[in-house]
């Protein structure tokens, strides 16, 4: 980990295994992005792009899916039903 033990006292990868955590990864530095549910995460600023992508494709996605009903709420109730989501 290049030295940066002072500052992180592990590294990620070792300490998931160890607690039989699931995880994955790409080459140094290649995009790499994992979707769970609503948590879209990058591996590296690479990923940066293709997180948005998948980001928004999700939000796209629901927006659809529930564009009857955004139409029933009230202009106010707008943002708490993307809290809510």
């Amino acid at each position: 980990m290049a030295g940066l033990t002072v500052i992180v006292p592990f590294v990620l990868e070792d300490r998931l295994n160890e607690w039989d955590g699931i995880f994955s990864k790409a080459a140094n530095w290649a995009p790499y992005v994992q979707v769970d549910g609503k948590l879209a995460t990058g591996q590296n600023p690479a990923s940066s792009e293709p997180r948005c992508e998948r980001a928004a494709a999700a939000a796209l996605l629901w927006l659809t899916s529930n564009l009857i009903h955004w139409k029933e709420l009230d202009r106010g109730d707008h943002l708490a039903a993307l809290r809510a989501a």
